[in-house]
């Protein structure tokens, strides 16, 4: 079916149709799920909604990760030796 780009009414059916024509190349990674989506916000949702357990034990894996590579010394730019992040001591 054709439509008319200059009237309103052709200008919506293109935008509609061409909403229900993208290819869906965004794939979940899950095991055993099929989804696929248009966009990356679609497929955050779906993790989020369907995958709760997954999300949580990735989030926990990077937070800790994080904090292992944060706690670790470091050369501080001015001084160029060596600075280890201790906890202060109360005496």
């Amino acid at each position: 079916m054709s439509f008319d780009s200059t009237t309103q009414a052709g200008l919506r059916y293109h935008s509609h149709t061409f909403d229900h024509d993208r290819v869906r190349e965004i794939v979940c990674e899950f095991a055993g799920c099929r989804k696929s989506y248009t966009t990356h916000a679609g497929l955050r949702y779906h993790r989020k909604t369907m995958h709760p357990e997954a999300v949580a034990a990735y989030t926990a894996a990077v937070r800790e990760a994080t904090l292992k590579r944060t706690s670790k010394s470091f050369k501080s730019p001015k001084t160029s030796r060596a600075v280890v992040n201790k906890p202060e001591t109360v005496v």
